[in-house]
């Protein structure tokens, strides 16, 4: 694991330095004759930034002494309180300066050490950590041990989202695996690490065709061995690095062995010793020693297999006393996470003893300060109720004096408040009468006003005689939400042709009420000024009238001074009847079968939009029935609040269509009536009715 387990801890090294957190100053290029500047320690932030950049650049120039002196100076100014994240950087920076300088056993410790610091952020420094513990794992074959801290760094590069470094990972776990005999394992283990790999990694896809290599050696496969063996050699061969091509050259002659192929075997070797860059370290240099003593004695060189057999033992005795040091070390540490555990413990018995006395002491003392001042209070208690008793006499007669003072000042004071009282009713009284007296005078005189006004309306709607006379069979249901109305109906006759008329202005009571008035005297004057009588005429020149006379100052010309309108002209010689409206529909029921003829939506008056009125002309064979209404009917409210609707409107017409004129009018009043109910009025109601042609229909 020579060259793969220190190329995971440069990786892991160079990816941390990277990717430190924002609290490490920016990594600068190091200088070797760069003046060392005095360290500021009042400041423990600024001196450990100003650590860390020295560690940085020591680090850099491969000076490990000097970055592992840095490091123990930073130590001085953290604690086993201070930020995790802090804590778990230094001992992963520390755990890497002591395996470059070949202390294995302080490498252990500071490796352990950072992964018992509690932080659930992954970071690098953890990634670093369990690299290191696996790599040192690894060299002294504590397979388990490894294969647990390098599943771990894996875990760390998953949660971190990053794959790059899972490579180097998944060769180690393979050379592991291949030592216990596990080939299928390793197998899977470089299919993993080929997958994770890129092409800037060179030196681990030469690795991991080594690895196969070895793997199919041991397998027996020697067409695949003769592959991987090629692809190892042509990338190591492209990347031209000398310690890597040595084990390279060193791996697959042992695989090579493995397989029975001495030669080849030898001929690699060979091709090592050409490099002339010494002997290999590690299980790369006791695998040549191997390889070399079996090749010796097969050339019959007994006495140089020998000393070659001789060298390979006695480097596995240093082996495995470096690998009792590590033991030794482990114990060591373990027996000091013990002891310092059992320190905690005794602190913590002797901290919960101190409290438990505290307690104690302090339940004693508060019962003493208790007792005593019960004491004290019964003797103030004794003292105060002989002397109340005492003076309790006294105090009852004076109280009883205060009393009846305080009655009688009281009596006397509501007997005061109770004539203020009368006085303020008497006049409150007289100031009803009064007001009661001016609201009748004031009611009786707008019932007068009102009266009038009403009169007024009835004397400009048409009499019965003149629609008798005009319209022949007609009737007029007409409904005032309040006293006065806003609606009027009228009817004209100029020459042969009978004008009649449904005006609903805006609003209703009063305001409505003048409207009509106003509508009344411009309809008569458009009729008396007309050349021509045709509804759409009279309502485009209604329309022009209402804008001219009436200023609306608010601006808006919507609903103040307007009002919808349906005319009907009857021209009785010919039979033809021509209809114009305004936002209003007329109807007309003939040969049994009801009529809609809708008008345009623009009121007259109104400075919203500005249409033209249309003329619907309709010749009437036979005798028909006219209706011009109001919406008032229609938009009736029943107790449920709903609206009469105009669809039951036109049925209603319908149904009563070929009734008698007053039947038709008392039908329709009863209708509204029954869906009124109990509820007020919601608008004026105003329904023209006329026959035309003088028949029944």
């Amino acid at each position: 694991m020579g060259v793969v387990c220190a190329f995971s801890l440069n990786l892991s090294g160079q990816v941390r330095k990277n990717n430190l957190n924002t609290g490490t100053p920016p990594r600068c290029e190091a200088k070797e004759d760069a003046a060392e500047e005095p360290l500021d320690r009042t400041d423990t932030a600024r001196w450990s930034d100003a650590l860390w950049e020295r560690i940085d650049r020591a680090y850099q120039l491969q000076r490990y002494d000097e970055a592992l002196r840095w490091l123990d100076s930073l130590g001085l100014i953290l604690s086993p309180w201070s930020e995790p994240n802090a804590l778990l950087k230094y001992f992963a920076w520390k755990g890497d300066v002591h395996y470059r300088l070949g202390q294995i056993s302080h490498a252990l410790k500071a490796f352990r050490a950072a992964l018992g610091v509690q932080t659930r952020d992954p970071r690098w420094e953890l990634f670093s950590a369990y690299v290191g513990l696996g790599t040192i794992y690894g060299q002294f074959n504590y397979d388990e041990k490894a294969l647990w801290s390098f599943q771990h760094a894996d875990s760390v590069l998953i949660a971190r989202g990053n794959s790059n470094g899972r490579s180097f990972l998944f060769i180690n776990m393979a050379e592991i695996y291949m030592r216990e005999g596990k080939y299928g394992k390793a197998l899977c283990a470089c299919y993993d690490a080929q997958l994770c790999l890129k092409k800037r990694y060179d030196d681990l896809v030469a690795l991991l065709h080594v690895n196969m290599s070895c793997i199919y050696a041991k397998l027996g496969r020697y067409d695949l061995l003769k592959a991987h063996s090629d692809f190892a050699l042509k990338y190591t061969e492209a990347r031209g690095n000398e310690l890597l091509r040595q084990e390279v050259y060193v791996k697959l002659a042992g695989a090579w062995h493995d397989a029975g192929n001495e030669e080849q075997a030898y001929a690699l070797l060979q091709a090592e010793k050409a490099l002339g860059i010494g002997l290999p370290t590690g299980d790369v240099y006791k695998l040549l020693l191997k390889i070399m003593s079996t090749h010796l004695e097969s050339e019959g060189n007994h006495r140089m297999a020998a000393f070659a057999l001789d060298a390979y033992m006695r480097y596995d005795d240093s082996i495995k006393s470096s690998l009792a040091q590590v033991d030794f070390a482990d114990a060591a540490l373990t027996d000091e996470l013990l002891l310092m555990r059992d320190w905690q413990r005794r602190q913590m018995e002797q901290l919960e003893q101190r409290q438990r006395d505290d307690r104690c002491h302090y339940r004693k003392v508060s019962l003493q300060l208790v007792a005593l001042l019960s004491l004290m209070v019964g003797v103030w208690l004794t003292m105060y109720m002989v002397r109340s008793r005492r003076l309790q006499a006294v105090v009852n007669v004076q109280e009883a004096a205060d009393r009846l003072a305080v009655v009688n000042a009281s009596v006397e004071h509501q007997q005061e408040q109770i004539r203020e009282q009368r006085e303020a009713v008497f006049q409150q009284r007289v100031a009803l009468e009064q007001s009661k007296q001016m609201l009748q005078l004031t009611g009786k005189k707008f019932r007068n006003d009102l009266g009038y006004v009403l009169n007024l309306q009835r004397a400009l709607l048409p009499s019965q005689e003149r629609m008798q006379r005009i319209l022949g069979e007609a009737f007029a249901l007409y409904l005032p939400r309040d006293v006065v109305s806003g609606d009027f109906y009228s009817c004209h006759e100029v020459g042969d042709v009978k004008v009649f008329a449904v005006f609903d202005c805006a609003g209703h009571g009063i305001p409505g009420a003048l409207m009509s008035f106003i509508g009344t005297i411009l309809m008569r004057k458009v009729i008396r000024e007309a050349q021509e009588i045709e509804p759409a005429g009279i309502l485009t020149r209604l329309h022009e009238l209402m804008k001219q006379y009436l200023r609306d100052e608010r601006g808006s010309g919507v609903g103040f001074y307007t009002m919808d309108a349906s005319i009907a002209v009857w021209h009785a010689k010919e039979r033809r009847l021509v209809l114009s409206s305004a936002c209003r529909t007329a109807y007309l029921y003939t040969e049994g079968v009801m009529h809609a003829y809708r008008g345009v939506i623009m009121s007259v008056g109104s400075k919203l939009v500005e249409r033209e009125y249309v003329n619907d002309e309709v010749d009437v064979p036979t005798s028909a029935m006219l209706y011009l209404s109001t919406d008032g009917y229609a938009d009736q409210m029943d107790d449920e609040n709903r609206k009469y609707g105009s669809v039951r409107f036109i049925n209603l017409l319908t149904d009563v269509a070929a009734f008698p004129m007053q039947e038709q009018k008392a039908r329709l009043f009863r209708e509204f009536e029954s869906y009124r109910a109990k509820t007020i009025q919601t608008d004026d109601v105003c329904v023209l009715g006329i026959r035309l042609g003088g028949e029944e229909v």
